[in-house]
Parts: C-alpha cells; structure tokens; sequence
C-alpha cells in the first residue's frame, strides 16, 4: 500500500495511524520529489509510533495519527523543508470557514503519480462534520472530480502555511444536515469500490491540536497544545502557502 505523510523534523513524519492496519509497523519514505515514480531519494523507518487509542473502524477511527521515526536523519534543501504545526485555536464562527489546501500522492483525475494540490473550504466543530459530530475532526464537503482518493492518506491539510490536520478517510453522506444530525446514514465502501471525486462524499482529517501534546512528547521541536484548541475570534485573513518538498510517499509492506 501507499500512503503520504509530512516532514515535521529532520527525523521525522507525522501520517495516519490506519496506514499501517493489518500491516507491519514498517517503510518506506520517499521525499524530495512530487512524482512517486521517481524514487531517488528514500529513508527506512526505525520505529512507528501509533497513538495507543487508536483502534481501527471502517467509517471514522478517533485518534488516527502516527508518527514514524527515520532510520537516518533527512538533509534539509532549498527542495527539502519541514513544515511547522499550527498550534493556534480554531475559529469557531459558523459564518468563517479557513481555506485550506489538501496534498497528497493519491489518485486524481489527471494521473496517478504526481503530487496534486486541491484547495478546500474546511470545517469544524460539533455540527460541521454533519452526522459525525467529534471534535477532533475536520471536515470538507465533497466537490465533483476533486478531493482526496487513494494514496492520500496521511497527508496533510494546510491552513495559512501550517499543518493543521491529516487525512484519514472519505465517507458517503446519505440524507445528512444539522436537522438530522445523530439519524442519517454514513457508510463507507471498500476501497477498490471506491469512486473518488463525488459531491455526496465528506473528507474527514484528523485536528492535530488536540495530539499536540502526544507528538511533542517523541518531537520535543513541536509546539505544545494551546489550552484550547477552539476560539470564537475571527481571524481576518488566511494565506495559502505550501511547500511540496514537506510532502512525502510512504511505501508500507504487507511482508
């Protein structure tokens, strides 16, 4: 399988716990380049850290986020950076919603082997997530022929330059709005059945402020977690910035 991920230290990547489900806790990362059939540059992984609530679960899995530390310690190039964790409170004004961009290695319309950009609306709170009201979630609406595929998984979502959450799945939304909030349906098919790209789907992404704390205690460089991670201040503007080096393919092995 292949997952994607983000350089957050020099001998570090932060990605998606259900990576490695039914799967050793091992591979391999590929970096520096933004098509994944290029593999010049790549890096064992010494150990992989999966938040220890994290239990598997078809539609949304809590606590879906791992860290995986790097046999060897990754040069930093002009090509080559790390990208910095938001350690800021989300707004909570239903009326503002952050633009945030979606990166990732996972399949898209235009082929499947570069890394692709898409630029998303993104929610959260108790009623953004329509029938999954959690808190560390983030959630972005379904657009046709654009979103998260295959692949994706792990990589990061980037609000104003940081990395504020990481991917972890997509569900079909049947009958959801904040009427129905606990009674409609979400159900998830099994990958190979999987259509991406379908505007009844809903991204979901891990909110890495609440795990702050957890990532700091392997990665003492990150930030610590604010005492909350939700704010009614409005902020004024969001800029998009992303750097393509900080993306990374992770290669995981089934033997």
């Amino acid at each position: 399988g292949v997952c994607s991920g983000t350089l957050i230290h020099s001998e570090w990547a932060l990605t998606a716990a259900h990576c490695f489900h039914n799967r050793p806790l091992f591979a391999k990362v590929f970096y520096g380049t933004t098509n994944k059939l290029l593999r010049n540059h790549s890096v064992n992984s010494a150990k992989v850290f999966i938040h220890p609530k994290f239990r598997y679960h078809l539609i949304y899995a809590p606590y879906d986020i791992a860290l995986i530390k790097l046999a060897n310690p990754i040069v930093l190039t002009n090509f080559v950076q790390l990208l910095p964790l938001d350690a800021k409170e989300w707004p909570q004004n239903f009326q503002y919603n952050r633009i945030c961009s979606v990166i990732g290695f996972g399949m898209n319309k235009y082929d499947n082997f570069t890394l692709h950009i898409s630029k998303f609306i993104a929610k959260h709170g108790l009623t953004a997530c329509s029938c999954l009201p959690y808190r560390k979630l983030i959630c972005v609406d379904g657009i046709y022929q654009d979103g998260i595929c295959m692949g994706d998984s792990g990589g990061p979502m980037i609000c104003n330059g940081r990395l504020v959450g990481v991917t972890s799945a997509s569900v079909e939304i049947e009958g959801c709005s904040r009427r129905s909030l606990f009674s409609c349906a979400v159900k998830q098919k099994p990958e190979e059945e999987r259509e991406c790209g379908q505007t009844h789907e809903l991204h979901l992404f891990t909110y890495i402020c609440p795990y702050l704390n957890w990532i700091k205690h392997y990665v003492d460089t990150v930030p610590s977690k604010p005492l909350s991670c939700k704010t009614n201040k409005l902020y004024r503007k969001e800029h998009i910035l992303y750097q393509l080096a900080t993306i990374i393919t992770i290669r995981l092995f089934i033997n």
